[in-house]
């Protein structure tokens, strides 16, 4: 995840992949929200807590000219992850590989006003 215009494609990719069952009402919903909103950030959490029961690997890619929203994106997809991964019943290796971080920014972003 390298763009903030690539998130909704690539959340209807894991939709496909993952939950076809849920592909109609998640999809339909996801299609609707406004990305970054709230409610964009709750229906991922729903689906990256039903794909944390999946081994997968997330790659983050980031660079030291990315914009703001982009790193924003990034920080709230971090933390909606790490909140679906814990909100699994039964979950498996959920490996987030981050590719340019600097250690200092390394950290989430509250997505879903909790």
């Amino acid at each position: 995840l390298d763009n903030v215009e690539r998130l909704k494609p690539f959340l209807r990719s894991l939709l496909d992949r993952y939950q076809p069952s849920f592909k109609e009402v998640l999809g339909r919903n996801l299609d609707r929200a406004a990305q970054g909103s709230t409610e964009f950030w709750l229906l991922a959490f729903e689906l990256l807590k039903r794909i944390s029961c999946f081994d997968v690997l997330f790659i983050l890619k980031t660079q030291p000219g990315d914009s703001a929203a982009i790193q924003k994106v990034q920080r709230q997809f971090v933390s909606v992850l790490a909140e679906a991964y814990e909100a699994c019943e039964h979950p498996q290796k959920v490996v987030l590989a981050l590719e340019g971080w600097r250690g200092t920014s390394i950290r989430g972003e509250d997505a879903m006003d909790r």
